[in-house]
């Protein structure tokens, strides 16, 4: 038979390792995550809500990334390059302005988006809006964070 002393020990390291495996869970249950091929197939399984009011009609592989806790977001999506000024006409009440996303670690997230350059368009909400996105119109491709937390 095991001590008292050592069986108490035991007792405590499963304990902490419950309570630590809880804590893990509760940070990241209202984490959630959804891939649309498209933005009509978003609006046909009731998602639309999703699908930022930005992207143009050709969207597509459209992924957007939420945090409810901490109202984080970040998005990713392809579109027509040709429908680049009706993105920009999408934006008429943000402005362009140098910025970058935060570290995102997250396997669909473009790692051309991680450090946007000087080929992409960087540009910020107005308030109350805390986001930012980055266009690389040659190649099509959006990439959309929030700019708090």
């Amino acid at each position: 038979m095991r001590p008292l002393r050592s069986r108490r020990h035991s007792f405590l390291t499963s304990l902490t390792a419950v309570a630590c495996t809880a804590l893990v869970f509760a940070c990241n249950y209202n984490v959630e995550q959804r891939h649309f091929p498209t933005r009509e197939a978003a609006r046909r399984v009731g998602e639309e809500g999703w699908i930022p009011a930005f992207l143009p009609q050709s969207a597509y592989d459209i992924y957007v990334w939420q945090s409810g806790d901490s109202g984080s977001e970040r998005g990713a999506a392809r579109f027509k390059p040709a429908d680049v000024v009706v993105l920009r006409g999408n934006l008429a009440s943000w402005k362009r302005a140098p910025t970058a996303p935060p570290a995102v670690d997250l396997e669909w997230w473009p790692a051309e988006c991680q450090t946007p350059g000087a080929a992409f368009e960087t540009y910020v909400a107005a308030p109350p809006l805390s986001k930012a996105l980055a266009i690389k119109a040659d190649s099509g491709l959006v990439c959309w964070w929030t700019t708090h937390a």
